[in-house]
């Protein structure tokens, strides 16, 4: 199984609730379709985001050229207000149990989600790959990192889509 998490693409600074991605975003959104055609990330077969609509509209253009459904899951969503950090934490620990066992079969499988998301699964995920080097610290948009499940989860590659 091999996991390419993605944090969502640029946002449109005008609503601070549920913004819609900018047009930069929607530009990062095509780009992710033309590194996965060019083999720079693995083609999915399953798409997952947060209820957000950045994080679909991050992964709808993918959805679009490989005819997948988004499945979005409130798992994936941000720290809520009141939510502990240690809620926080054992949400994401209990989405990957339940993800492994959901999708033992899925091949390559997209989440994403948002930057304390993406900062918290870096820090409790059991990685080959020392995940507190400066690559993986400072997530920028539509950033992604690929890792594939071995014994551990083994960092794959990882880049960021620019328009």
């Amino acid at each position: 199984m091999k996991l390419v998490l993605f944090r969502h693409g640029d946002k449109k600074m005008d609503s601070f609730t549920d913004p819609d991605l900018s047009p930069k975003g929607h530009s990062q959104s095509q780009k992710i379709v033309d590194e996965i055609l060019s083999k720079r990330i693995s083609t999915p077969d399953v798409l997952i985001s947060s209820p957000r609509k950045r994080t679909a509209q991050t992964l709808q253009k993918t959805a679009d050229r490989f005819k997948l459904k988004i499945l979005q899951k409130a798992e994936l969503d941000q720290r809520g207000p009141k939510e502990s950090h240690n809620e926080f934490r054992k949400r994401i620990q209990g989405f990957l149990i339940t993800l492994q066992l959901d999708y033992a079969d899925a091949k390559t499988i997209f989440l994403c989600t948002h930057i304390d998301w993406v900062e918290e699964f870096m820090n409790i995920i059991e990685s080959s790959t020392d995940l507190s080097q400066a690559q993986f610290q400072s997530f920028g948009t539509a950033q992604w990192v690929e890792f594939e499940k071995n014994d551990l989860w083994d960092v794959v590659r990882y880049g960021q889509v620019n328009p």
